[in-house]
């Protein structure tokens, strides 16, 4: 499934989004690649649609087929994965109690809602052309072959990939286009580490805070793993268990997370384990002599090192200082390749004192 729209909206923002479309009557369609949290966000949209709709003081609850009383159904399906014929039904005969006359009818699927209030999700919306269709019916009528009707008070929500996401998802029908609502999802770094906040290990929320890159690797050009919102929940599942990323686990890590993902994640959790509090070594770096010759025999924690502490500077300018002061430690060849780094990475730097002392010192490395 395609989308040309320029509304795109971090995963966080799709409750209130998808509010907003189905208080309106129409129907929301969220777009984006693989693991970026769009089926996550929907029991928090169910829940926000319950409290909008219901007043009930009731549940919310996963069902199959029909909520209880008092409760708001979720009801969660992967249309996709089935055949049309399953969706649309089986021919099935009964007997009429008055004629005996034998009726046909159709045997639906009993993961269809069947009575409301509740959200009705259909996940991978585009992933079957033929089911797709019936999708389209169903946000069309309301009803599929006229012997399937949602019920009052149940919504309609489209989750897809995008056919550049090159994920078995096709194109949507023009025909439907006007009858959704498109919105594109993509992940950013503050939205991930404040939605699971308190889950993450450290080595994760500093990887990804470190290199906001790495949240999202997707490549549909590659059948390599990929990096994502979800696949890192799923490597930091595994941390949280107490799994150490060494030569041992690599291939787990990679398998996870994918192989340049992994490679630098490595390194971080490397550097991590040499220098735990980056801040505390900034403030004293004397009492850490011992572990930055450690990190001194290693040219890619050294890199790391570098990268780490020049987006520190990106945001923090007053620390300029102290992180010349870490890397000269290493090397005067590192400070110098940090300087650079750090002045690209944030022109306000080539304003400042230590910086205009470091050039001074330094001319044969500079001009």
């Amino acid at each position: 499934m395609s989308s040309d729209t320029q509304f795109v909206i971090r995963p966080e923002e799709i409750p209130e989004t998808g509010e907003i479309i189905l208080r309106a009557g129409q129907v929301p369609l969220f777009l984006g690649e693989p693991g970026i949290g769009k089926s996550a966000n929907m029991a928090t949209l169910a829940e926000r649609r319950m409290n909008s709709t219901t007043r009930m003081s009731g549940k919310l609850k996963v069902v199959k087929g029909e909520p209880g009383k008092g409760e708001y159904g979720l009801f969660s399906t992967v249309l996709g994965n089935y055949e049309a014929i399953d969706i649309g039904g089986l021919p099935a005969s009964y007997a009429d109690k008055k004629t005996g006359r034998l009726l046909q009818t159709r045997a639906m699927m009993d993961i269809l809602p069947q009575q409301g209030p509740g959200l009705w999700v259909i996940d991978e919306a585009g992933q079957n052309p033929d089911v797709f269709r019936m999708i389209a019916q169903l946000v069309w009528d309301r009803r599929i072959n006229g012997d399937y009707t949602v019920p009052d008070g149940v919504d309609i929500v489209l989750l897809s990939n995008r056919a550049e996401d090159r994920a078995g998802s096709s194109r949507m029908y023009t025909h439907l286009t006007n009858r959704v609502v498109q919105v594109t999802i993509e992940p950013t770094v503050e939205g991930f580490l404040r939605a699971e906040a308190g889950n993450l290990v450290e080595d994760i929320s500093s990887t990804v805070s470190w290199f906001p890159e790495l949240l999202r690797t997707f490549n549909p050009k590659s059948t390599d793993a990929f990096a994502s919102p979800r696949s890192w929940m799923m490597l930091n599942s595994m941390m949280a268990q107490g799994m150490k990323v060494n030569e041992k686990t690599r291939p787990i890590v990679n398998g996870t997370i994918g192989s340049r993902a992994g490679a630098e994640f490595a390194t971080i959790c490397r550097m991590q384990s040499t220098l735990p509090d980056i801040d505390a070594v900034l403030l004293d770096p004397a009492a850490y002599e011992k572990e930055i010759q450690d990190i001194a025999k290693s040219t890619t924690i050294i890199c790391a090192l570098s990268i780490v502490l020049s987006k520190r500077v990106k945001k923090e300018t007053d620390l300029f200082g102290p992180c010349i002061d870490l890397m000269g430690r290493l090397s005067e060849e590192r400070a110098v390749s940090f300087v650079r780094l750090a002045s690209i990475t944030n022109p306000d730097v080539l304003d400042l004192p230590d910086y205009g002392a470091f050039v001074s010192s330094h001319p044969d490395m500079f001009f």
